[in-house]
Formats: structure tokens, sequence, C-alpha cells
């Protein structure tokens, strides 16, 4: 195709911009191919709407003279160029051609000095899959100074006389990292390491795991130090979590209806809260369960709660741990009010509020709160927050059905909790909704800062 249209070029400080100019644009353009676009082995895919030859002559010619500052001479081998400081440079060619190709590296940014090849480890050659399917016995050809066999890769340091006027982007910096936003691992079966290294981006969402009691409670105290010496070097909070466990029966019982059973899960809590502060825990979730169903009542079982909670503060206070008491709806404490006055005279505990129970009681703003609290207690008594959405029925939304619900599924949650959250902004925050896998947890933190409107206000370090 050929249109009557120009091509500008302006100067403008140190870069350039190219109008492109056209006829005219048209809703009606006819493909030059039929569509849908079908695909065939070793044919070029078709394009239906191809540039303009004119539009294709600037661009191949823009791109032919100033794109590539340095890399292989060929065009048909692909070449990625790195500037590690003036006039060094690493730059990968490779072949992805089934057939050997000459070999000669270029530069249009000054004279090259030098050229050093980088060993690469190539077991891969050789091994089922790495040639295509019906080209196992291609001709590759040899790799030389002079030339790069089929479906090879080389690595060479080049050193340059850098004489072209460049423009240098700056180095990018680190982006920010979060601070205090925490994941429940739950009992994962991987190792504390295995399990952050398996999710790539973890450290740019999070920065403290809330760890399974059992994981502590079975694994050796020489794998927990060496995890706990990897978290350091990361910088990674780590956070005891008790409250799985807290169930009656079958693992801890915390209401001395059954003094063997109610002694010896005492022991199990104290044991585990010792095993982890010794390998630099110094945080630790508790929570309390529903009383038994005969025999034994309310009243009974709050006394025993609060004597479990002394008992474990003075543990705590030797050992410099802080217990976050948390807020569930098994409690009790089933509220914040609750919840504070259990933790009432207790230097070692703080309370965990839910932003999704607090919610359900129609308190969605940090003023709300601090009115709820009154003069009973500051912002200082909230050591964590657990942020989750408010699950109705939908039948009867008056029903409550879960305070473990996504937020990333529910914006008006999302944006209670960041209003909640801004109560006690210093509190580390965990997300509180079951069975998230794989994107949900990111999404969940992207939900909450969302509804805040600002990363700034997730607390995020730069």
């Amino acid at each position: 195709k050929v249109a009557a249209a120009l091509h500008v070029t302006g100067q403008h400080w140190r870069g350039s911009m190219i109008v492109l100019a056209s006829d005219g644009v048209s809703l009606d353009i006819d493909p030059e191919v039929s569509l849908p676009v079908t695909t065939e082995v070793e044919v070029l895919l078709a394009t239906p709407y191809p540039l303009l030859q004119h539009v294709t002559f600037v661009l191949s010619s823009l791109l032919s003279s100033s794109a590539r500052t340095i890399g292989a001479e060929s065009p048909a081998l692909s070449t990625v160029a790195c500037r590690k400081g003036r006039g060094l440079y690493s730059v990968l060619v490779s072949n992805p051609n089934l057939s050997e190709l000459p070999l000669s590296i270029v530069s249009n940014i000054g004279d090259i000095v030098s050229v050093t090849e980088v060993p690469l480890d190539d077991q891969e050659k050789g091994v089922e899959g790495y040639l295509p399917k019906g080209f196992e016995n291609a001709t590759l050809g040899n790799s030389t100074n002079t030339t790069i066999a089929g479906a090879d890769t080389r690595l060479f340091d080049v050193v340059v006389n850098e004489t072209a006027n460049l423009i240098v982007s700056p180095a990018p910096g680190p982006s920010g990292r979060p601070r205090g936003v925490a994941l429940q691992l739950g009992s994962a079966t991987r190792g504390l390491s295995e399990e952050i290294l398996a999710r790539p981006t973890f450290f740019q969402h999070f920065d403290t795991v809330l760890v399974h009691y059992k994981t502590i409670e079975d694994t050796e105290a020489a794998a927990l130090t060496r995890d706990a010496a990897w978290a350091e070097k990361q910088g990674l909070g780590l956070m005891l979590d008790l409250s799985p466990g807290a169930n009656l029966y079958p693992d801890l019982r915390l209401c001395n209806n059954s003094a063997g059973e109610f002694e010896a899960s005492l022991a199990r809590i104290e044991a585990v809260l010792d095993k982890a502060a010794g390998v630099g825990y110094r945080d630790a979730i508790v929570r309390f369960h529903e009383a038994p169903e005969n025999y034994y009542s309310a009243e009974q079982c709050r006394s025993d709660f609060r004597y479990v909670l002394g008992r474990l503060n003075a543990l705590a206070l030797s050992i410099n741990l802080t217990l976050h008491l948390r807020v569930t709806s098994g409690g009790p404490p089933s509220t914040l009010e609750d919840a504070i006055a259990l933790a009432s005279g207790l230097t070692a505990v703080k309370v965990a509020p839910s932003t999704a129970l607090l919610e359900a009681r129609s308190i969605t703003t940090a003023a709300e709160l601090a009115d709820l609290i009154g003069k009973t207690a500051s912002p200082s008594v909230v050591g964590l927050w657990f942020a989750g959405a408010l699950v109705r029925d939908p039948l009867v939304p008056a029903q409550v059905l879960s305070a473990f619900g996504r937020l990333a599924e529910s914006p008006v949650s999302a944006s209670v909790a960041a209003a909640l959250i801004q109560y006690a902004s210093s509190a580390p925050v965990v997300l509180d909704a079951t069975g998230l896998s794989g994107d949900q947890e990111y999404e969940e933190v992207r939900a909450i800062e969302a509804g805040q409107g600002t990363r700034a206000q997730m607390r995020w370090v730069e």
C-alpha cells in the first residue's frame, strides 16, 4: 500500500519525536487475509492489517540505525546488550535458527577494544526436548570465533571506546517493601524458606508470616534456628500462631473441666512458646474456645481463661514475648471490649481485633472505634489487626455467615478494614481470609490498598 503521507522529525532536548501522517482512519478497512487468522506449521503468521509501506520504511530505518547500540551484525541473530558501566557491556547472542550462521559483534557507539566470551553451562544440549519435535537430527553446525551453531546461545564481555553521546537511563532503585503486612502460612508442610521462595513476589506484598504452632512443635530446634537465621537476613518477621489449636478437643483444652488434659495443654503451649522464643520469635497469637456443652458453665470457663492468660503472661514476660489475644466469633473474646477486659493488667498481652466482626456491629471508621472503646483503652492496646471480609446470608442479610471472606471480593469490607486500621496504624495487619492460594494472597493486600486509596497508608517503606 502507498499513501500520500509524510513523516516529520522534530528535535526536543536530547531526544526526538517522529510524527507519522496518514490519509485518515476508517472503521471499514478490509483485511488483507480472511478472518479469523489461522496458523500453519513453519508458515509466517498472516497479518490482516499490515503497516503502510512508508511507515514500515521509517520504523525500520529508525530501529536499524539507533536501536542497537552493540550486538551481532547478522539480523538473523538475537542480541541482548546490558551496559554495566561506561564502555563495559555484556552481550548475549542467540541463534534461533537450526543452522550455523556467521557471528560478528559490531558497535555503533564507538570502537570495540576487546571481546571475551563468558563460558556457559551447555548440559542441555543433546537432551531430549532441546530441539523441536521433528528436527532432532538437524545439522546445527559449530560455534567458533566467527560462527554460532544453530539453537546456540553465547555470552560475551565487550569493552568499547564509547564516543557516541548516549542517553543513559538511571539504574532503577529497589521498590518499596511493605512494613507490618502478615500472611498466615497455615499448617505448611515445607520449610519456611521453601514456603517463601515458592512465592516469588512475596516481599513486594508482605514482611511477616504467621507460623502454625504445630510447625514449631514438630520441627527440631536446629532446623528452626536455621529458618530464623534465614528470616533475619531477609528482614522477615515471624509470629507464632497458637489460635488453630484452641478447640477444646482434640488439640488444646483451655478450661479446667478435665484437669489432666487442661494441664497437659498448658504445658504444651508453654513448651511451644519457649521453643519459639529461643529461636527469635517475639510475637504469638492466642485465642480461646467455646465452653463445653455439659457440666461446666461459661462463667467457670471465663475464670479459667483469665487464669491461662495470666500464666502465659508471666511466661511471656520472662522470655521477651508479646501475646496477642485474638477476637473471634467462636470466642470468648467475641468482642473487642471483652478482649480488653480479659487482657486488663497483663502487660505482655495486647488485643487483636477482627475488622469484619467490627463491621458486623456497624463500626466502620477509626472514630467510631475510638467512641466504642472510650476511655477504657488507648490505640496502643491493639497489637495486631485481622483483616477479612464480612460474609452475610444472601437470603437473610442480617445473618452473618463468616468473618473470613475475601477482601478482594468485597470492596465495602476492604474499605472498612482500611479505615479501621487507621485507629492503631502501627499495628501489623494479618490477612484473615480462609483458603487463600496463589495470586489470591496478593489480591487481598491490593484490596486493602484500594480501600485506603494510597499506598502510603499501608506503611510502605521506600
